[in-house]
């Protein structure tokens, strides 16, 4: 809380937030449910800005919820709630599902409205043990605003160590948006799909080299596809000398080739 004095008059500011998760762990009682983790979570964060107060108006030491008797200048809220479930079917197979419930809100001079918005996620590890690690995850979020705005992500990984030197993933990532407005959608997409090699020279040392194909597709305009070869470079010289570099170029029909390109020298003692 900060006050700020005028001759007569002062101002507060509130930033106040709590957090209070609960995890249960049904394996702990007994072996046989050892397979599911669960954990809840609620929290609040506000922020006030109070103008015009009388001098002699002292705050409450212990503040749990919004001022209202005061005149309120700007205030933000937030309310979440969140729930979430680990299972692990298998030694090598881990699955999560989880719920987020918020409502929150802006305004000038009054206590704002809240809007809702939930988001669900789900995600799946899988690590066979000749085949690499496979990852996926799903998130969807939605936001009951004007529009309605609902945006969805999917992402996939492999994973793979050959050896102790080298190492490759290939991902994918795709994105859409979608804007409802009264009598009409609008929706943007976007997928991303790459790979990544990595070289190990030593323990401190490695080369890494990239390629990445981004596509948009925004409403009304046509489809664009950008190609972004790169790699980098992590050398110790000597035991506390470390030189880094990067190059990423960035490929798109019809507009000129950018390139980024970045060198350090660094010290560790």
């Amino acid at each position: 809380m900060n006050l700020y004095y005028h001759a007569t008059l002062k101002d507060i500011e509130l930033d106040y937030y709590f957090y209070n998760s609960l995890s249960i762990a049904p394996g702990r009682w007994h072996k046989i449910f050892s397979i599911i983790n669960i954990s809840l979570g609620l929290g609040q964060n506000t922020k006030q800005y109070l103008d015009g107060i009388d001098y002699a108006y002292e705050p409450p030491i212990v503040i749990a919820k919004p001022l209202r008797d005061c005149s309120i200048s700007s205030m933000s809220n937030s309310n979440n709630l969140t729930g979430a479930i680990q299972l692990l079917p298998l030694a090598n197979l881990t699955l999560w599902f989880k719920e987020t419930f918020n409502t929150s809100g802006y305004a000038l001079y009054y206590e704002p409205d809240l809007n809702p918005s939930y988001t669900e996620e789900i995600r799946v590890e899988y690590e066979p043990k000749t085949y690499g690690f496979f990852r996926t995850n799903w998130v969807q979020k939605r936001y009951y605003t004007f529009p309605k705005n609902t945006v969805q992500i999917l992402y996939l990984e492999w994973h793979k160590s050959w050896t102790h030197l080298f190492t490759t993933k290939l991902y994918t990532n795709y994105k859409k948006e979608t804007n409802v407005y009264s009598v009409q959608s609008v929706g943007n997409s976007e997928i991303k799909y790459g790979g990544q090699t990595l070289f190990r020279l030593s323990a401190k040392s490695f080369v890494s080299m990239g390629f990445s194909i981004n596509q948009t597709k925004n409403h009304g305009q046509a489809i664009r596809n950008i190609y972004s070869p790169g790699g980098s470079l992590n050398f110790n010289l000597i035991r506390v000398l470390y030189i880094t570099g990067s190059y990423e170029a960035s490929i798109e029909s019809g507009r000129p080739t950018s390139h980024t390109l970045s060198c350090r020298l660094s010290g560790q003692l």
